[in-house]
């Protein structure tokens, strides 16, 4: 990685482009700060900024650019060498723009990674019984291997194994988690 110093404007002991998690409510952002909610800029009005970011959550920059958006989001740091992210030669740009510039995508600052759950396999065993399952997607077609008889089984409602609590479950896989806003310093 390039670990070359660009001189940059510092307000205050914070670097212009600046990302930190705001604890207040949205109408308590300070001034020169702004919601990392992915507006549009113009690189006129905002100058050090852009020099800062640049393109590489979006735009051209010719007049444009776009701010990260975080909203939703958990920040991840850049692999780079590392490999603590297998997937970092797959993110992708943070924004769907037909021309121009949808911004960094691969093992670089401002891509992003969708949701996912890691590829894993859950054993079913029976003891007693035909090993076919009644349920509300049984279908009469089956499929015999091995002497088995195997029929699509849709597995809902996980339960509780007496260890380890109710188990949970929601539209993502995500860490307990609590809500700030994430905000970049733009101006001076």
């Amino acid at each position: 990685m390039n670990n070359e110093a660009t001189e940059l404007p510092i307000i205050g002991g914070v670097p212009i482009g600046t990302i930190i998690a705001f604890a207040g409510e949205y109408n308590k952002i300070p001034a020169g700060w702004y919601e990392c909610d992915g507006r549009e800029l113009s690189k006129d009005a905002f100058p050090d900024l852009f020099q800062a970011i640049g393109t590489v959550w979006g735009g051209s920059g010719i007049p444009s650019f776009y701010l990260p958006d975080l909203r939703g989001m958990f920040l991840r740091g850049v692999s780079g060498d590392s490999d603590n992210d297998p997937d970092k030669t797959t993110r992708s740009s943070p924004r769907s723009e037909p021309s121009g510039n949808p911004g960094n995508n691969g093992n670089l600052v401002g891509s992003i990674q969708y949701d996912a759950f890691q590829g894993h396999r859950h054993g079913i065993s029976w003891s007693h019984g035909s090993p076919s399952y009644g349920g509300p997607n049984n279908t009469d077609s089956g499929d015999e291997r091995n002497g088995h008889y195997f029929t699509e089984l849709t597995i809902t409602n996980p339960i509780n194994d007496g260890t380890n609590g109710e188990p949970r479950t929601a539209k993502e896989t995500r860490s307990k988690n609590a809500y700030i806003y994430y905000i970049i310093k733009v101006t001076r």
